[in-house]
């Protein structure tokens, strides 16, 4: 079980109420709608994070004030080496602070735009993490519902990781989604369906449509179907139902056969379930638990100087800001501060009539209110546990653990014992998998990765 001392040591370094001061800027490696995302250090426990600060005006005028509190919720709850885990939550008046792991490695639509399609075998590695992802996730019965390249991140060592949870739901037991929601390249036509009242609604079937897409994209460097953004959902459907998606002659004909049950138009012929996926003879030979564990090796990993997200100006500088009181006192009083930022809030606060002035202000006062702070190392609730059903997925499927190859052409090769990468040099220490495991220890939960 965990060692006490080290527990009650994290504990002392990691205070219950966390604010911006707790923590250095070391960069900004991105920007998001509402705010920017840097990279910061947690001054007490000397670990590396992503930290996005969102305006909570930006937020309430986008509409998108209860989207964020509810991708929060959902990754309170939640813990994988597959998603972009969520560490801590604070706020202060004017901004909403999200901490979660430091993913230095780009996002795939960077990487599809500027480096062009992917290998097979380095796509294929790509998939089956963030199959695994969403396995974790329909287990817990939440959708992702925004499955695409943007949303996909990779580490410094090249591994997929799931992010922007902002659309994902859960869902009890037969309940099902009727809003349109998602980016519509990569929507399913059953979400374009229930927006004409031409179906009840939709469920998880809908990520394994866009898994399937990005799929696809990896390999060609285009979408499945591509149409004009001026398309209603009329025209996107009738595309979608009456053209063959073009599969180039020189793919072996398992993966041809995998992506056409990844993205068949019909539900009740594509593959919708972690089972079927796992179960297709493409994926065969693939050692899952290897996956999960991190011991397959990305053929590309991504330089560790931050070129691939968005540089922007340095100098950062940190300003006080009004702090939210509470009954517990002075929580949180330090404001990450840009001159781009203040400029922006400067003007905002100033523009409309003393009746939107009022409006927005309520609206912030009631964003505040409902919104909670979040600390994992202190989180009494513990996640749900990562490890895929494997066992599970044997007994539904009806699959050997290990299968003869579907089809002989197909050459990928990933090796799923390589335990040291790229000349030998080990895996750096603090690999979001050890972060993980350290976590786990420090809650004093033993963990037993070999399936």
């Amino acid at each position: 079980m965990g060692n006490k001392g080290s527990t009650e040591q994290r504990n002392r370094q990691c205070p219950s109420e966390t604010e911006l001061s707790d923590f250095r800027l070391t960069g900004q490696i991105g920007v998001c709608s509402f705010g920017k995302v840097y990279s910061v250090l947690h001054k007490g426990m000397r670990l590396e994070y992503a930290l996005k600060a969102m305006c909570k005006r930006r937020l309430i005028r986008g509409h998108q004030a209860d989207s964020v509190l509810l991708g929060l919720e959902q990754l309170q709850s939640l813990t994988h080496p597959f998603i972009a885990n969520l560490w801590f939550s604070f706020q202060d008046v004017n901004y909403v602070y999200i901490i979660t792991d430091l993913l230095s490695g780009g996002d795939l639509a960077f990487h599809l735009k500027w480096h062009g399609r992917f290998s097979e075998s380095r796509a294929k590695l790509l998939i089956c993490e963030i199959s695994l992802a969403l396995e974790y996730l329909h287990r817990q019965r939440i959708g992702h519902f925004d499955v695409k390249p943007a949303n996909i991140i990779l580490d410094e060592e090249g591994h997929a990781h799931l992010s922007d949870f902002g659309l994902s739901k859960r869902l009890p037991q037969g309940q099902l989604v009727h809003s349109f929601s998602g980016t519509r390249p990569y929507m399913a036509p059953e979400i374009l369906l229930t927006a004409l009242g031409r179906k009840d609604g939709y469920s998880f079937e809908v990520d394994w449509w866009a898994l399937g897409t990005c799929f696809y994209e990896m390999l060609r460097g285009r979408i499945p179907h591509e149409y004009p953004s001026a398309f209603s959902s009329l025209q996107v459907l009738n595309i979608v139902f009456t053209r063959p998606v073009v599969m180039p002659a020189r793919w072996p004909s398992d993966l041809i056969s995998f992506l056409r049950s990844m993205i068949n138009p019909d539900p009740s012929r594509r593959i919708t379930s972690f089972a079927a996926l796992r179960a297709h003879p493409y994926m065969s030979r693939i050692e899952w638990t290897a996956v999960f564990e991190r011991k397959m090796v990305p053929i590309f990993a991504p330089s560790r100087d931050h070129q691939h997200f968005h540089r922007g100006e340095r100098g950062f500088r940190a300003t006080v800001s009004a702090p939210i009181r509470t009954k517990g006192g002075d929580a949180r009083r330090h404001f990450l501060h840009h001159p781009q930022i203040k400029e922006r809030n400067s003007s905002d606060t100033g523009s409309g009539t003393k009746g939107e002035i009022g409006k927005y202000e309520e609206q912030m006062e009631r964003l505040s209110a409902k919104f909670k702070q979040f600390n994992r190392f202190r989180c009494e609730v513990q996640p749900a546990d990562a490890r895929p059903l494997l066992d599970e997925t044997r007994r539904s499927g009806g699959e050997r653990e290990t299968m003869e190859r579907g089809n002989s052409k197909s050459k990928v090769a990933m090796s799923a014992t390589a335990e040291t990468p790229r000349g030998g040099k080990e895996l750096r220490a603090k690999t979001q998998a050890d972060r993980m495991r350290a976590m786990y220890r420090a809650n004093n939960r033993e963990v037993n990765y070999s399936m």
